[in-house]
């Protein structure tokens, strides 16, 4: 149903405006959210592959990701499997997947991150389609290959085609979402433990297999043609405004987490056959901690996004410990943990079915919201739909910072957006001109941006539309177009007089 009704929101309509641009022009995109002759940072390996089979294939960028959502959904499941088979003991898979899977969407707290990469039930539907999701199920497919090496006498000829796909999985997860190949890592540091304690392989062949495969893929990723790999790690954007949308996920952590305080009970009880008994996972654990915290203390506060790796590597480990001691000899513990996740869970669940369920109509039909700003995204994006239709593909929109996450997606350009964007130098000069423009401008101020910036199209909310009696000059001979509540509004390319 999510897929039917499409209550899509957040980064999904960044993906999409990238996946617009791919589609048309999949071997020299441009810039597939502003007129400028920039790079992007999404034209990762995912978008670009889907790109050239919406190019060849006349498929549009929303039937592209509802498909990568479909493919992606299978490949989580499959990477839960691969988890389950990688660090719990052996036993009734199935019934394993289903347990770690019930962890991962709802051993969660009061109000969890709703950032990708947090696979709870309150975002995981909707970031399905996202090259977080797909990382993930990839670092995880490498990992089940590099587990697969160090615990099986193979022909050399398939351990080197096994290295091959490591690297070639750990490149493409290092240009879609380095974030997440910093989470492969520590599932590499912690398999590289098992492998040692199990004594399968030599420590030397461990060390250097781990190493290497962890090492090439930044090599080849210099190689990336679509964007400056190296530039993207070491760019400092005007502002910081990345790491500062990620600030949030710093705070308030003990009420989003609460569930996963059982752990410390178990480490308190017997402390040293705790640690030694889940030492990978912990190791693993740690070394997303240390991330984690660097980035409070450095203030480069998207390395906060780790939290959702150790929640993630957390459920498995009580699940881990559930299967080895029982759930019958730590009643009162398991019982405890299902009662913290219940509220999540039922919460979750009830937006989840009316979220899926509610169709475009129904979003049309209610009431425009005064004020309009707080119209919740899902029904934005359903009002505003209409302009796909109205618009030439790159044709520039001057729009407010609200509609502005959603126009790009929809085929336009824009002149300001509050999506975090790297090599862009003047965002900051481009988001005030545009605030300036709609709310706080006097009519000499909007006459020089719009020279300024030549749109073709002003778009209007119930907000703003009492800017179009002061703009006759500029949309004279213009026809206006209103659905929805909103104008769209064909702008002349100077300003005409009466004559």
């Amino acid at each position: 149903m999510f897929i039917i009704n499409a209550p899509w929101v957040g980064d999904y309509w960044e993906h999409r405006a990238v996946l617009n641009e791919l589609i048309l022009h999949p071997a020299n995109p441009s810039h597939p959210i502003l007129l400028a002759d920039k790079p992007h940072a999404f034209f990762s390996p995912y978008l670009v592959a889907l790109g050239w089979l919406g190019h060849y294939a006349h498929l549009s960028a929303s039937q592209l990701l509802s498909l990568a959502a479909i493919g992606n959904l299978l490949l989580f499941v499959l990477s839960i499997r691969l988890l389950a088979g990688i660090f719990l003991p052996a036993g009734n898979r199935q019934l394993q997947v289903a347990a770690l899977m019930a962890a991962v969407l709802f051993c969660w707290g009061y109000d969890p991150p709703n950032f990708s990469s947090f696979y709870h039930a309150g975002t995981f539907f909707f970031t399905t389609p996202y090259p977080s999701t797909f990382s993930f199920t990839l670092s995880v497919l490498a990992a089940a290959c590099f587990h697969y090496l160090m615990h099986h006498a193979v022909s050399v000829l398939w351990r080197l085609v096994l290295a091959a796909g490591i690297v070639l999985l750990l490149t493409t997860v290092l240009l879609t979402h380095p974030l997440t190949f910093l989470f492969g890592a520590s599932l590499f540091a912690a398999i590289a433990l098992q492998a040692a304690r199990c004594k399968t392989t030599s420590l030397f062949r461990i060390t250097v297999s781990g190493l290497g495969f962890l090492i090439l893929p930044f090599a080849l990723a210099s190689f990336w043609p679509y964007y400056p790999f190296y530039e993207l790690l070491g760019y400092v954007e005007p502002g910081n405004r990345f790491h500062a949308d990620s600030r949030e996920l710093y705070s308030s952590l003990y009420f989003k987490l609460f569930p996963l305080v059982l752990l410390v009970i178990f480490l308190v009880r017997k402390p040293g056959r705790f640690i030694t008994s889940h030492l990978p996972l912990l190791i693993a654990m740690t070394l997303l901690a240390g991330l984690f915290f660097y980035g409070f203390f450095s203030g480069s506060y998207g390395f906060g996004r780790m939290i959702a790796f150790i929640a993630l590597l957390a459920q498995v480990l009580l699940v881990k410990i559930a299967q080895e001691e029982g759930v019958r000899h730590h009643k009162l513990p398991f019982a405890l943990l299902v009662l913290c996740c219940l509220p999540f869970a039922a919460v979750s669940l009830k937006q989840l079915v009316g979220t899926a369920f509610t169709t475009h109509r129904q979003y049309l039909k209610r009431p425009v919201h005064q004020p309009f700003e707080l119209t919740q995204p899902a029904e934005l994006a359903h009002r505003l739909q209409f302009i796909e239709t109205k618009i030439p593909a790159g044709a520039l929109v001057l729009t407010d910072t609200i509609c502005a996450r959603y126009v790009p997606g929809l085929g336009a350009r824009i002149v300001a957006t509050p999506f975090p964007l790297y090599w862009i130098t003047d965002q900051e000069q481009r988001l005030r001109d545009a605030r300036i423009f709609f709310y706080s401008g006097t009519p000499a101020s909007r006459d020089s941006l719009l020279q300024q910036y030549q749109p073709a199209f002003l778009l209007l909310t119930p907000t703003t539309r009492y800017l179009l009696p002061q703009l006759t000059q500029w949309t004279r001979g213009q026809r206006v177009y209103e659905e929805n509540g909103l104008l769209l509004v064909p702008l002349n390319s100077s300003p005409q007089t009466n004559n």
